[in-house]
């Protein structure tokens, strides 16, 4: 069963990834400007089209100057994060609360459940609301997984990155938790956390993401109960990272669809 998860989680990794792929170099083809028509169609004799395209172009170089300035001034930023709160329990994966993310818990087959959750490790706008547990046998060594994207449609390195929640266990319910990295085709370990009997916060840092990693993937495993009713909670997680351009791939961009820009100018 895990076999079939692992393949099911590589396969959607890969549509994703090959999917914005096509998105970033669609972008790009936007920004380059088309030479050697000779059919007399040429940007003059359609001003509309000439004008949408330089909008697009002098867009695309806006966007990269920002994510330039945006990713440096070297703090952490919030890349996903997860409240709990109003989550359908019927949903197959839970989309984040602030960020871009998703949470699968296919791994924990039925031990899924909701119990009251807390502001520990929360933004300030977040209730204590619902957490998110696991509950009787099939918690023990179940698992869920978190995805996260630092730039989708592009795909950008990160680092200074750290995974962090609160959790609290039920006097029988697992009491150690972890967390794996998907890393060059296969998990990882990143490090492991041991659950109390009352909400407590915890965190962990985690490799940086790869060079233009369309997206980030962890696995949390649970294990240590020992009773079949046991619960094991967690609430408010978060992964905190700065996304970082590649050198000089940004500026490339922002250079790029300003001579765009100016060459489409130049023809009027």
């Amino acid at each position: 069963m895990r076999d079939l998860i692992q393949e099911a989680e590589r396969t959607v990794s890969a549509a994703r990834a090959c999917r914005r792929r096509r998105n970033a170099f669609g972008m790009i083809r936007r920004m380059t400007p088309k030479a050697g028509r000779t059919d007399g169609q040429s940007a003059r004799s359609q001003p509309g089209r000439a004008v949408e395209s330089m909008g697009r172009s002098w867009c695309c170089g806006l966007v990269a100057i920002v994510l330039g300035g945006m990713t440096a001034n070297g703090h952490a930023d919030l890349l996903a994060g997860w409240s709990f709160n109003g989550i359908d329990p019927l949903a197959s994966v839970f989309a984040a609360d602030e960020g871009l993310g998703e949470i699968d818990p296919a791994g924990s087959g039925d031990a899924l459940d909701f119990f009251a959750g807390t502001t520990m490790n929360s933004l300030p706008d977040w209730s204590a609301g619902e957490s998110m547990g696991f509950r009787g046998d099939d918690a023990e060594g179940g698992s869920f997984v978190i995805n996260a994207w630092p730039a989708p449609g592009i795909g950008l390195p990160a680092e200074q990155l750290v995974v962090s929640f609160a959790a609290r266990r039920s006097a029988t319910g697992c009491d150690f938790v972890r967390v794996d990295q998907w890393w060059n085709g296969g998990w990882s370990g990143v490090g492991f956390v041991t659950i109390g009997t009352e909400w407590g916060t915890h965190q962990l840092k985690i490799s940086d993401a790869a060079p233009f990693a369309d997206a980030m993937a962890f696995r949390v495993t649970m294990s240590g109960s020992t009773g079949g009713q046991g619960t094991v909670r967690f609430d408010n997680l978060m992964l905190h990272g700065t996304p970082v351009p590649a050198p000089g791939s940004i500026a490339l961009l922002g250079v790029g669809g300003i001579l765009s820009a100016t060459r489409r100018r130049a023809v009027h």
